[in-house]
């Protein structure tokens, strides 16, 4: 496990990065990450979504703070005809080990016709990605898991199809929160999760469970994401709380994680 880096996925600390995002590289730097993972809607600018900040801006960022890009999430419309090339290079500029679609909008997938167009174009674009040096994949909602379209779920749809170079970047909690089991789904498809997302869940508290403190055992789960997933990034990720302390909550998760990792 010593060749497993740990990131963190700035949704987890969205406000505090939108307001001061180089104190915020900085305060994930003195907790002990060693990269972030980037979601692509957080660098648009606020006064035009249409318009991203530059990647050099927050490459620089990185490197003033001694942090690596662990990853790019882009939506939807970042990867459609009119936009993918740009969104290609942004990938590369920023440092990112991939491009990763980090959801498909549920209303484009809703029966089987619609879900297999959606599949469809993610499979062409990934010759298009992967010609430009970048590896792709999919990020799971919990709504891949509650979307069922003529007896299976879109997830299973994607994956049940996939290349085997086409990436699962699987969200615990997500899969958790949407009636799927990340032990079940990690032997289903194996060897296609080189990127992880260690998000805690619990039926108790939902999405406000602290990792080691929700319902996965995760040492198993970790060891799984290694010896049959392939992992060998895992970015810590949660939603945000006005009530919870999210550097706090980042530095608790963190711990939580490198302390099962050292029995492993």
């Amino acid at each position: 496990m010593k060749d497993i880096k740990i990131g963190i996925e700035l949704y987890a600390l969205m406000p505090e990065f939108n307001k001061d995002p180089e104190g915020t590289l900085a305060k994930i730097k003195e907790m002990g990450y060693t990269g972030v993972e980037f979601p692509m809607f957080m660098l648009r600018s606020k006064d035009d979504p249409t318009v991203r900040k530059p990647a050099s801006l927050y490459r620089s960022m990185l490197e003033k703070a001694g942090l690596e890009c662990y990853g790019l999430l882009v939506s939807w419309i970042d990867v459609q005809p009119d936009i993918i090339d740009s969104t290609i290079e942004y990938c590369k500029e920023i440092g990112s080990p991939f491009l990763i679609i980090g959801s498909v909008p549920r209303d484009l997938v809703s029966d089987l016709e619609s879900a297999n167009k959606a599949i469809d174009y993610m499979f062409e674009i990934q010759k298009k990605i992967n010609a430009a040096g970048l590896p792709t994949g999919y990020h799971n909602h919990d709504s891949d898991f509650t979307n069922v379209i003529e007896g299976k779920t879109f997830f299973e749809h994607i994956f049940d199809r996939a290349p085997e170079d086409f990436i699962m970047l699987l969200d615990t909690g997500n899969a958790h929160a949407g009636g799927a089991n990340s032990f079940e789904l990690l032997r289903k498809y194996p060897h296609r999760s080189p990127f992880f997302h260690i998000k805690g869940y619990s039926q108790a508290e939902g999405y406000r469970a602290y990792v080691g403190r929700d319902d996965y055992d995760w040492k198993e789960l970790l060891d799984l994401s290694v010896n049959t997933g392939d992992a060998k990034i895992f970015n810590i990720e949660f939603g945000t709380r006005e009530d919870i302390d999210s550097y706090e909550r980042a530095k608790f998760s963190l711990d939580a994680v490198l302390d099962v990792m050292k029995d492993m």
